[in-house]
């Protein structure tokens, strides 16, 4: 396996980073138990973009230039000015339970997980197309439902459980956005750490991070682990591809669950990380909500 080591782009000691994604030349990714959504502009300048007091767990980009803020409970339309158009409630959602992970796909739906807010089992798969009013369950008894990314045909959906250490394989039909026969395609060892959340390169293969593990190690479609990138912090949460010619892979990081020690440690943990690959990511999906 070829190591290499990812550098600090932005030093900003994030609770949980998450969800990084390269769109219109910038990235924009959330500091999830802080509620912050945050962007990292093409010149390596970088701004606080909003806040909500419920958390915010991603955003996704929107075909119209706006972004979906899925935070707590809900998922807010936002236009490309950054003003809220509309709530979507998730009915399915239980007691105890809120939004997680999430993606758009290949015709303009969202995906998106959710978990137990105690992180124990029982989280679901969402899928809402751009003709449904509500959000419809697509997959339950999901350990800690997390990353999810598509290949690049559009024809598979991958999908991590980090209480299950696997990443799964959907085939996924882009006529009719449903998902039929599941594999699993990587099963992590928790002494390496906990997948979480994950990018897919133009050649097919799926870059996952290493919760706990501070790496982190692209997925070959022969089911071979090829590459490592080291970052020197331990809670890597999850990676894009980005840059003009989208092979700069970012990496976020939190701080969450560390003590002082872990942070003398650490001093860079929650900093947003980067590093040069051979090959470049997938232009950004966006939803038609």
């Amino acid at each position: 396996m070829i190591r290499i080591e990812a550098q600090p782009d932005v030093e900003i000691g994030n609770l949980l980073g998450e969800g990084p994604f390269w769109w219109r030349d910038r990235l924009i990714w959330v500091d999830l138990l802080n509620g912050i959504l945050l962007r990292r502009d093409h010149d390596g300048g970088w701004v606080e973009v909003l806040s909500r007091d419920s958390g915010l767990s991603v955003a996704v980009p929107r075909r119209n230039g706006g972004l979906a803020l899925l935070a707590g409970r809900t998922i807010e339309l936002l236009d490309a000015d950054l003003n809220v158009e509309r709530i979507i409630p998730v009915p399915a959602l239980r007691e105890g339970e809120r939004l997680a992970d999430a993606t758009a796909g290949p015709a303009g739906e969202l995906w998106f997980g959710s978990i137990r807010e105690d992180l124990t089992s029982g989280g679901c798969l969402f899928r809402l197309r751009p003709n449904e009013q509500s959000p419809q369950v697509v997959l339950t008894g999901v350990g800690l439902a997390n990353g999810l990314g598509f290949a690049p045909d559009a024809r598979t959906l991958y999908f991590v459980d980090s209480a299950a250490g696997t990443v799964t394989a959907f085939d996924y039909d882009p006529a009719t956005q449903e998902l039929s026969r599941s594999k699993i395609i990587a099963t992590i060892d928790p002494a390496d750490g906990s997948p979480d959340g994950i990018t897919v390169d133009a050649a097919g293969s799926i870059w996952v991070a290493l919760w706990a593990g501070g790496c982190v190690r692209r997925l070959d479609a022969d089911g071979t682990w090829s590459q490592e990138v080291l970052v020197p912090a331990p809670n890597v949460t999850s990676c894009a591809l980005g840059g003009e010619g989208l092979n700069i892979l970012y990496i976020t990081t939190g701080t969450v669950e560390m003590d002082t020690a872990a942070l003398d440690a650490s001093p860079l943990a929650g900093s947003l990380f980067a590093t040069p690959v051979p090959v470049p990511g997938l232009p950004a999906l966006e939803i038609e909500l």
